[in-house]
């Protein structure tokens, strides 16, 4: 976990991943204006590849508002998420070369939203990894809900100290 802000950088990595100046600053100010505080040694930068390229909710349950960031890790390219809960500025990376659950590069991802259900369906693997079944699991914060075109969706929740992994699909 990382403590403080990243630095957004303006410089492009990619044309799928390009970063734009108008995604940046669609960024809430309150984000921004903690972004110049810590680079990291500019180790991520905001990731254009998915729209919108941030979301807010109340992820962890304090009631406020916090935020999710697509953003990229500049060295390896890997995408990932970028969530900083607003009360204590803790940052939390997910994906972007940091593993969560048996992903560490979100690169396959194009669609993300919001999802605040209170239950989901968990998909349960056996040891061999083929599917077995479901279960129903209790989800008391809101999830991000992450999927692409060719998958079903999967959800990533707050379990009071840190981000988990629900698979949702086949």
């Amino acid at each position: 976990m990382l403590i403080g802000c990243i630095l957004i950088c303006y410089k492009t990595f990619s044309q799928s991943s390009k970063t734009s100046l108008r995604s940046v600053e669609s960024l809430p100010t309150w984000f921004r204006s903690q972004a110049v505080l810590h680079d990291y040694d500019g180790i991520y930068s905001v990731s254009g590849a998915v729209d919108p390229n941030f979301l807010e909710a109340d992820f962890n349950g304090q009631g406020h508002l916090d935020i999710a960031v697509f953003i990229v890790e500049t060295k390896s390219l890997k995408k990932g998420i970028l969530i900083q809960h607003r009360e204590d500025n803790t940052m939390h990376i997910l994906g972007a070369g940091t593993s969560i659950g048996t992903f560490d590069d979100f690169s396959w991802m194009d669609h993300w939203q919001i999802n605040m259900d209170s239950t989901a369906e968990e998909t349960v693997f056996s040891e061999n990894f083929d599917i077995v079944g479901s279960k129903t699991v209790q989800i008391t914060n809101i999830a991000i809900e992450v999927s692409s075109s060719e998958s079903p969706s999967n959800l990533i929740v707050w379990n009071e100290t840190k981000y988990f992994w629900i698979h949702t699909g086949d």
